[in-house]
């Protein structure tokens, strides 16, 4: 659904600065293997929407019964029984009852340590697994939707292969039934175990997504699989600002394209992130940044507002545009559902060069059922052809000079912008003074 690029313009993840990154703030995981679930769900956005309403419906649940399912282990707990997994230690345990008794009354005595420590990692692994029961039948009271079943169904199913409820808590459990463990945990339901520890990861990152969700105050947008679905946004914001300036915001029939002006610092580029972290949060099952929200069901999300040369190709960022265009018109060919954001498109080039490509892009992909289009520009000259556009929605951002200085309220509003910051701006940052002296 998002490539790499998109995944950076949006501050997902940040090689520079991981603390910056939106991962930072949504990763609650308590665990190493949860987190790096949270992390291929972050990269990859559900793009099936059978799967997307039975994810939303299950951080849904999660969000509002954090307690009770609340997992309640831990990392070393986790990390423990991983390596327990791969352990070199013999396996005592034999059907043959006189061997098992032979090797088991040897260990004792002459390899004391062997056997101590295969005792005490199943009686760890039997302490886990009561955790899990537990946590189990917490979730189960709460009536959960059918996906958070489905984990409980296959986590019970395994749970019952090795007792837990008969044998957890019993101090009295003869040293030999570790052994048993043992020889359950490490030969013959080894790849249960195994995907035990990987529902539980998927379920640390669910629990992520889902307690910052029910932290934030985030709103679960109603997500629409009929063509040509509206985008309504009610009071969308970024995610990331202290004290951020809400706008309302959508795409509908017949203009499902915007085209947004507005001087620099006016907070278009924001703007645009707020708009498609909405988009991106939603693809994830959780909740989004706005009072309310009406999403449609996307297959792709393109976002441009990062400008960058690639080196290793030879792209100009100029060309690199071109090159993403171009992925944006040949996926809206193929019918897909596409979103595409696009912050001073063909900026790199002259203003007559720029306002003719723009132009062109814009009338070629408005009007499209399948696409949703945001062009941000400069180029107030093309609204008076942009304007008579039905597909096309114009808007901006603005700002006013009062007592010759710049300020910005970064309310959305219908129409075009008119003001020129740039001398203002120049002239307040002192750079025609330095120059003359």
């Amino acid at each position: 659904m998002l490539d790499k690029h998109s995944l950076f313009d949006l501050g997902i993840f940040n090689r520079n600065d991981p603390a910056a990154a939106i991962f930072a703030i949504v990763d609650h995981t308590k665990t190493q293997n949860g987190r790096d679930q949270l992390r291929t769900r972050m990269q990859s956005p559900i793009g099936d929407y059978n799967t997307l309403q039975a994810t939303q419906a299950a951080i849904r649940f999660i969000a509002g019964n954090l307690a009770a399912c609340d997992l309640h282990v831990a990392e070393d707990q986790v990390y423990y029984l991983q390596h327990y997994l791969k352990s070199g230690d013999p396996i005592l345990y034999s059907d043959d009852k006189l061997r098992f008794y032979t090797r088991f009354s040897w260990y004792k005595i002459a390899k004391n340590n062997t056997y101590t420590r295969i005792i005490d990692a199943a009686r760890r692994t039997l302490y886990t697994l009561d955790n899990v029961a537990k946590w189990i039948d917490r979730m189960h009271a709460k009536n959960p939707p059918q996906l958070v079943l489905q984990y409980i169904q296959e986590v019970q199913d395994m749970l019952a292969t090795f007792s837990v409820r008969k044998f957890a808590l019993d101090e009295s459990l003869p040293q030999q039934h570790y052994f048993f463990i043992d020889h359950l945990v490490r030969v013959k339901h080894t790849k249960a175990v195994e995907r035990l520890l990987t529902i539980l990861a998927d379920w640390d990152a669910l629990y992520a997504l889902a307690t910052f969700t029910a932290e934030r105050q985030l709103v679960f947008p109603k997500i629409s699989l009929e063509p040509g679905a509206a985008l309504k946004l009610e009071r969308v914001y970024h995610v990331q600002l202290k004290q951020p300036v809400k706008n309302d915001f959508s795409l509908q029939a017949p203009a499902q394209s915007m085209f947004l002006t507005g001087a620099n610092m006016t907070g278009k580029s924001t703007l645009l992130r707020a708009v498609s972290q909405a988009i991106y949060f939603a693809h994830l099952g959780m909740g989004v940044p706005a009072m309310a929200a009406q999403i449609p069901f996307i297959d792709h999300l393109y976002i441009a507002i990062n400008k960058t040369d690639d080196l290793q190709k030879g792209y100009s960022h100029f060309m690199q545009e071109i090159q993403r265009v171009k992925e944006v018109i040949a996926i809206v060919k193929e019918g897909k559902r596409v979103m595409a954001v696009f912050d001073e498109l063909f900026s790199g080039t002259n203003q007559d060069d720029a306002q003719k490509c723009l132009q062109t892009v814009l009338q070629g992909l408005s009007g499209r059922k399948n696409g949703y289009f945001i062009f941000s520009s400069h180029l107030t000259s093309l609204f008076s052809s942009v304007s008579a556009m039905p597909e096309v929605s114009c808007y901006y951002m603005d700002a006013l000079v009062q007592d010759e200085q710049v300020k910005c309220n970064y309310i959305l509003q219908q129409g075009v912008a008119k003001q020129q910051l740039g001398w203002q701006i120049l002239v307040n940052e002192g750079i025609p003074a330095m120059l003359t002296t």
